[in-house]
Parts: structure tokens; C-alpha cells; sequence
């Protein structure tokens, strides 16, 4: 599985310097190395959950898993949104960064960021699936991920480039996501989804106004400094929306444990 994801991260790069141009190639490569941002973020925030998946699950303590599985979930995706909703609103002046031609790379930005706040919707679905001894289905997910991303790119690359890549990359994690989020219901019964989605969303609809208000009127090619202005701003004003609407009881508990294993660490 492990080596069939590590194919699929190549082989829009690949098939696009088959069929298109080494310039497109960079642009591409640096629009994906920027898009990978939020989900190392995901990566990092769910393998600390990895062992307390497995012992739940095996010990048979399906609602406790439950309950994680729905928080993790949803803090993934809020600590997720800020940062996509960057990289889509700021795709002109991020790419810009490289140099002016980069820009060219900035529609395909905008959807290799889509797909990975796909990702970031879903949580911790796929390692829901691997941690629950359904290890050949991740492998058909992941096999199934690299087929329709070769197959969109060889239809679409040559119709819009740089862009056709980024929409065959963003579909194909579409579709892993999806079944592993169908998956979890047939084999789990569980369901990660309920109105608490709605509060990390507003926020992050009223803080992404803002600032693409600002960076349409006020700052336009915007340098490194504004960059970070702009994003300091997204995310002072997406967080402030979240508390103003209220946190989740589950959250204001992943919050105390958080804060209590800060504590231990300074006393130690």
C-alpha cells in the first residue's frame, strides 16, 4: 500500500512531463509541494491516535472509538481549514513567490488545495480502515486512488495541463476518501459528520470574505510580508468566529488534555 501511495504521488508529475512541458513540470512540482502543507499537519495530528484505535477497536469498545473517531475527525478539519482557504484565496501571490511565470500554477493550487482539504474532511478515515484489520481494502483504496489519477491525467493534461493534473490529483483523493468514509459505515457503523461541521465552516467562510475582500481592494500582489499578514489575519479572524460560536464539549475536553500534557511536559 505504502508503495502504491508513493506511486500515486508521482505519476501526475510523470504523466505531465510525458505529455506536456518541462515548465509545466515545475509549476506542478512547486503547486503540489505547497499544497502538501495542511497534510502534514493531518499526519501528524492522527498518528498520535494510531495505538489507541487498534486497542479500542480490538478490546470491542466500539462507542468509545466512536467518540474519538467523531473528534479527531472534526478537529482535523477545523485545525485543516485555515490553512487550504489560504492557499486557495492567495494562490496568485503564493505561486508568485517563485517568480511571475509561477502564476501559472495557480489555478492548479487552488485544486490540489480542494483535494486535500477533502482529505481533511474525512479525518482520521483512513487509518479508521487500516487500524481495523481491513488492511486489503486500504490497499484496494489506495490502488483505486493511483488508477483514476493516471487515467483523468492522460484524458486531461492534454486538453488544460498543468490544471488537468491538478483536477485528476484532487478527483483521485475524492474518490479514496469517499470509500473509505463508506467503508467505515458498512464494516464500523460509525459516522464521523453532524451539525458540529457547521461552526469551523462558518468561521472559515467569514474570515475567508475578509481577507479576499482585502486582497482584491486593499493589497494586490501581495510580497511575503502581506502574505503572512493576510494569513496571521485569516487566522485571528477564523478562530475568534469559532470561540464567539461556541466549542464543542468534546473539544473543550481534547483542550484540557492538550493542556495538561503541556503541564507535564514543563514540569519534567
Amino acid at each position: 500500500a505504502n508503495i502504491v501511495v508513493a506511486l500515486t504521488l508521482w505519476v501526475d508529475t510523470l504523466i505531465l512531463g510525458y505529455l506536456g512541458t518541462t515548465e509545466d513540470v515545475g509549476f506542478y512540482g512547486v503547486a503540489l509541494k505547497i499544497s502538501v502543507i495542511g497534510a502534514k499537519i493531518i499526519t501528524a495530528f492522527v498518528i498520535v491516535f494510531t495505538p489507541i484505535i487498534a486497542d479500542l477497536w480490538n478490546q470491542g469498545r466500539s462507542e468509545e472509538l466512536r467518540e474519538l473517531y467523531v473528534t479527531v475527525s472534526r478537529w482535523i478539519f477545523m485545525l485543516s481549514i485555515p490553512i487550504f482557504l489560504v492557499l486557495i484565496l492567495l494562490s496568485d501571490s503564493l505561486m508568485r513567490i517563485f517568480g511571475s511565470s509561477f502564476v501559472a500554477g495557480a489555478a492548479a493550487l487552488v485544486f490540489l488545495a480542494i483535494g486535500q482539504m477533502m482529505s481533511a474532511a474525512t479525518g482520521a478515515a483512513g487509518l479508521m480502515v487500516l487500524m481495523s484489520g481491513h488492511s486489503k481494502l486500504e490497499l484496494l483504496n489506495v490502488t483505486t486512488t493511483l488508477a483514476v489519477n493516471a487515467a483523468l491525467c492522460f484524458l486531461l493534461i492534454p486538453h488544460y495541463g498543468v490544471t488537468g493534473a491538478a483536477i485528476a490529483h484532487m478527483s483521485s483523493l475524492g474518490v479514496v476518501n469517499l470509500m473509505r468514509v463508506i467503508e467505515i459505515w458498512i464494516f464500523m457503523h460509525m459516522y464521523a459528520y453532524d451539525r458540529s461541521y457547521l461552526k469551523p465552516i462558518l468561521s472559515g467562510f467569514a474570515g475567508a470574505l475578509v481577507v479576499a475582500l482585502i486582497s482584491r481592494y486593499v493589497i494586490v500582489d501581495a510580497g511575503l510580508m502581506q502574505l503572512a499578514a493576510l494569513a496571521s489575519l485569516l487566522l485571528f479572524l477564523y478562530v475568534l468566529a469559532l470561540v464567539g460560536l461556541g466549542l464543542e464539549e468534546q473539544d473543550k475536553a481534547m483542550l484540557k488534555k492538550i493542556k495538561a500534557s503541556v503541564s507535564r511536559i514543563k514540569t519534567t
